[in-house]
């Protein structure tokens, strides 16, 4: 099911209007969070680990899972 918020290809939102839950995983490069964006939307947010990946591999890999 394909998202209608954001625009086709939008990878990247601000996170000052997340709300961190909890961690549904993790892996080599991070963790994937169950977060809640402008108080009512749920939503998963991978965060990364700070030098596990590079921007472009982190997109390259955020564009398979759309």
């Amino acid at each position: 099911m394909r998202c209608s918020l954001f625009p086709p290809g939008q990878l990247v939102i601000d996170s000052k209007y997340l709300q961190y839950e909890k961690v549904l995983g993790s892996g080599n490069f991070g963790e994937v969070w169950k977060a809640t964006y402008k108080g009512s939307i749920e939503v998963a947010v991978k965060k990364t680990i700070k030098g596990a990946v590079n921007d472009h591999e982190f997109m390259q890999e955020a564009k398979t899972m759309m």
